[in-house]
């Protein structure tokens, strides 16, 4: 089975409410070369878990639970082993899902990096929206 990632990216405001983490998901470190890596816009922050499941079982997760905490859903798309869902709240933040088939340096996981991304929905928005 290959590897995949996994990237949870939200808006980073204070009025801004939870945003659930998968029940399969435990939290690790990111190092500053995976960072660097990322090239993300300025002021949005990282935190990553490790993910052990299956990729179809996050997506169908995320669409569930994702409108029970506020967030709408503007886009998605899927290539290959890509997928990718845009989120927005009516504060202005904004949240982004990703996975693929890459693995990431600088996040020490046995199964899939999830990542949680937090900015401000422009900034987030901004970010490339389709695999390289």
């Amino acid at each position: 089975m290959s590897k995949m990632f996994y990237y949870l990216f939200r808006g980073n405001r204070a009025k801004m409410g939870k945003t659930p983490i998968h029940p399969k998901a435990s939290k690790v470190q990111v190092t500053s070369e995976a960072l660097k890596g990322l090239n993300l816009p300025p002021g949005v922050t990282v935190e990553a878990y490790d993910y052990d499941g299956t990729l179809k079982e996050l997506e169908s997760w995320y669409k569930d639970q994702m409108p029970k905490y506020g967030w709408e859903n503007r886009e998605s798309g899927s290539k290959e082993e890509f997928w990718a869902s845009l989120w927005k709240k009516d504060e202005g933040d904004g949240l982004l899902l990703m996975s693929g088939k890459d693995s990431l340096k600088g996040i020490d996981t046995s199964r899939k990096p999830l990542l949680i991304m937090k900015g401000n929905w422009r900034a987030l928005h901004d970010i490339v929206f389709s695999p390289n």
